[in-house]
């Protein structure tokens, strides 16, 4: 029996909701934030960037996924496989799926830190991972994992809080009452991040700033692609082998034949400031804004 909208209304007031998402015919949830608020204002820098890219045809992971609006937006946008995972298992994200009448996988009660092992063999041609960085014990592991689960060539949008400074600097958010949130522990500076990504074999293309918030978009690159390297770098990179079979293995990455398809809008800017009040975007899941 096919619900009718007045069932699919009552289900979604029934349900707290992470993400503001207009389903059409006057359906939307709510989200988290004040209705003098712009929608998803966290997730504008994800925005911006999936409409710089020709998502059609690319197999996506949806890192941290809550409600779905992320992997809502992917599938919608052509893409040929959307992996929802999460570390809940969202009753709302298949409430949206089952609404918009979208094939997405999902795989929830999956924590970063074991992903790799419970999707053996499988890569990605984009990643988006919003809101998880600094909710992580290990950043520099989390991006790691990233790392692993990505073909040479394809992208990754990361999205995450930072803080101010030039230095390369990752924060401990336990040592200050600055930002007092029980699941935040570590809040990278910019340069802390990028040279993370460096790290894990990431090559920058274009950076978002949304007021305290940070998004890049990042291509997987080969050890000696990867741009502007430190000498330290260069000889982490050049490592037979992993010293801990944990560690990323930069020669096995080295000799990856396999690419993704990924291609970007050549005018794609480098860095963008986004003023949450004057935000638009193509994408019809996410509400316009009543600021």
């Amino acid at each position: 029996m096919i619900a009718t909208n007045e069932e699919y209304e009552a289900r979604i007031k029934a349900e707290k909701w992470f993400h503001a998402i207009d389903f059409g015919n006057g359906l939307k949830s709510s989200g988290r934030f004040a209705i003098d608020i712009t929608p998803n204002w966290t997730l504008l820098g994800v925005l911006h960037l999936l409409e710089q890219m020709q998502i059609e045809g690319l197999r996506c992971l949806d890192i941290g996924a809550f409600d779905g609006l992320v992997s809502f937006i992917l599938k919608s946008a052509g893409a040929k496989d959307v992996l929802a995972t999460d570390i809940f298992d969202k009753k709302t994200l298949r409430l949206g799926r089952e609404l918009l009448e979208l094939d997405i996988d999902y795989l929830p009660n999956q924590a970063l830190e074991t992903l790799p092992q419970a999707l053996p063999d499988q890569k990605f041609d984009l990643i988006v991972m919003a809101g998880v960085l600094y909710h992580l014990y290990s950043p520099l592991d989390g991006l790691a994992n990233c790392r692993r689960l990505i073909s040479n060539g394809g992208m990754l949008i990361i999205e995450t809080e930072v803080v101010s400074g030039d230095e390369p600097h990752l924060f401990l958010n336990s040592s200050s009452d600055e930002y007092p949130e029980a699941f935040t522990y570590w809040r990278p500076t910019v340069s802390g991040l990028k040279d993370m990504l460096k790290f894990c074999c990431f090559n920058v293309i274009a950076e978002v700033k949304t007021d305290h918030r940070y998004t890049v978009l990042a291509q997987a690159v080969r050890p000696s692609d990867v741009k502007e390297k430190t000498r330290s770098l260069e000889a982490i990179h050049s490592q037979v082998r992993p010293v801990v079979p944990s560690y990323l293995d930069f020669k096995a990455i080295e000799q990856e034949t396999l690419l993704a398809p990924v291609k970007v809008k050549a005018e794609i800017p480098i860095y963008t400031e986004i003023d949450p009040k004057d935000f638009s975007c193509s994408f019809s899941l996410q509400p316009e804004s009543n600021v």
